[in-house]
């Protein structure tokens, strides 16, 4: 029912009807966004592939923001590889174009390894990645395409001694002197 309800109206009201939604009487992204708190759409309730929904969420959300000129938004998606199947998913579109729209994301994953090969450097070039305690096989691959030269084994090193709650950060980061530093690495 939701599923064809999607299919047929396109409007956003259609998924927030059958998704959880932190706010029941919102039918445009205006009236979501102008709440200035954390939002949050669960699809745990969802009758239909939440990838489906999840992708026309963003789509809109992506229209919105192009035409809006509203302020930065981060969207948050867990299990973000069962999101990027294809070149034209919307997850695509926003990594490579949702900065200049003022759309930016923080993406999760448990398996970088389940990530199609070719979107996984695409993830490696955002500002700020940080890995915890990631797949042993996937320690290398990760160390590999974040650092230049010989570095990538103590980073791969690093990377498989991380015990639980601890991390390893790689990106541009401030400096003491308020300076940005590209390619800082911290663990």
């Amino acid at each position: 029912q939701a599923y064809e309800m999607i299919g047929k109206n396109k409007t956003l009201m259609a998924v927030l009807k059958f998704a959880e939604s932190f706010c029941s009487k919102c039918e445009t992204w205006e009236q979501i966004l102008k709440q200035g708190k954390a939002s949050v759409i669960s699809m745990k309730k969802l009758h239909l592939p939440y990838e489906k929904a999840t992708e026309f969420l963003l789509n809109d959300l992506y229209s919105y923001m192009e035409n809006s000129g509203s302020k930065r938004i981060f969207v948050v998606i867990d299990e973000i590889q069962n999101m990027i199947q294809s070149d034209a998913s919307a997850v695509i579109k926003v990594l490579s174009q949702g900065r200049e729209k003022g759309l930016a994301m923080i993406t999760a994953t448990q398996s970088f390894l389940s990530i199609p090969k070719k979107f996984k450097s695409m993830f490696l070039q955002s500002g700020v990645n940080v890995f915890f305690q990631p797949e042993i096989t996937a320690a290398d691959l990760i160390a590999k395409q974040i650092c230049a030269g010989n570095n990538w084994q103590q980073v791969s090193s690093a990377l498989k001694k991380l015990e639980i709650a601890e991390c390893l950060v790689y990106g541009s980061m401030e400096n003491h002197q308020h300076q940005m530093e590209p390619d800082t690495l911290l663990y």
